[in-house]
């Protein structure tokens, strides 16, 4: 999409229906904010609680990167909030939509500061699953692990110029306006999501797979509550970068008022990017993966019981039946049947 507001006329029916997807979206996106900030906040009760298998050092970070997270979607609730305060001292759509034309911060639909906040809980949400996904490539052969850091490079370099762009939309470039940029953005940021997930994904199947073979289909159920909790949490950024994608393409170079449906998506995606990989460390941190016991039909094999995974970490030399297991700080205690 393009810039906003080159034009004098607007529809009313138009501007109306902006008006109403805008509040709309401020409603979703403050209902999206508790969410995040109720898992942020049992994320950290739960880290703080110590463990055998997650060391102080990684459980500080993890509460570092949730605490900045729930930084960053706080600024963008108080944005937003600030927004509708300032609209109901003159609730009118004339009112919004001069706003909207306008350069202010606070109080503005959409500001250069929500563009940044948003480019900002993007980045820390495509790096961790990037993060992952090279932790559980680790064990792989030299060749394949070269070619998985070198995709992740270009995915990292992609998303960080098309970022810088955006924050560099403050010198009013025009060809970089906050609208048009921020659609990039996200076409950037769904290739990410939808490329890593499946490299994640396709890792644990095969691992999956060649633990049957060994073991019998009795095991693996384990991974595929892992699928689930990353299909989980990959599917709502991929969901709403798509539906932005699509909006913005639809309506081609036109204002913000002509596809006020955008709104409610632009309200959402900030917060929408703060539960996703918080909701992965949640369910890693309460235990969810595996909340039945495998560990009665769990072989046992140099002392170590197969059936306790606190994350994953595969070896590269599968077909001798290597099995590793890793904390959340990727230590390995590998174990050969």
């Amino acid at each position: 999409m393009a810039s906003v507001g080159t034009d004098d006329q607007t529809d009313p029916v138009v501007a109306t229906r902006f008006l109403q997807c805008w509040l709309v979206g401020n409603i979703m996106g403050a209902l999206a904010y508790g969410v995040s900030l109720t898992l942020s906040w049992n994320c950290i009760i739960l880290l703080s609680r110590p463990t055998s298998t997650t060391p102080v050092r990684m459980r500080r970070l993890l509460m570092a990167l949730i605490v900045f997270m729930c930084m960053v979607s706080t600024a963008a609730l108080i944005l937003a909030t600030g927004g509708v305060l300032r609209w109901s001292q003159n609730p009118s759509t004339e009112s919004l939509l001069i706003e909207l034309k306008g350069s202010r911060v606070w109080g503005q639909p959409y500001s250069l500061v929500e563009l940044i906040l948003i480019v900002l809980a993007t980045w820390c949400s495509d790096g961790f699953m990037i993060w992952r996904c090279i932790m559980l490539y680790s064990g792989v052969s030299s060749k394949s692990r070269t070619a998985i850091i070198s995709f992740a490079a270009f995915i990292i370099t992609a998303s960080f110029v098309a970022g810088i762009c955006a924050m560099l939309t403050i010198f009013n470039v025009v060809i970089w306006q906050r609208y048009s940029i921020l659609s990039l953005f996200a076409l950037v940021s769904l290739v990410a999501n939808g490329s890593i997930a499946s490299l994640i994904v396709a890792r644990i199947v095969y691992h999956q797979k060649f633990l049957r073979k060994i073991f019998g289909n009795d095991y693996g159920s384990e991974y595929t509550k892992i699928m689930s909790i990353l299909v989980e949490s990959a599917s709502i950024t991929l969901t709403l970068n798509f539906l932005h994608i699509i909006l913005a393409a639809a309506y081609g170079r036109v204002t913000a008022v002509e596809s006020p449906a955008n709104m409610i998506i632009i309200k959402l995606i900030v917060q929408v990017n703060t539960i996703s990989p918080i909701l992965i460390i949640f369910r890693v941190a309460q235990g969810r993966t595996w909340q039945v016991d495998p560990t009665r039909s769990s072989p046992v094999i140099n002392g170590v019981n197969l059936g306790h995974l606190s994350s994953l970490h595969f070896a590269a030399r599968d077909t001798h039946s290597v099995h590793s297991l890793t904390t959340l700080d990727d230590s390995r205690h590998t174990v050969s049947a």
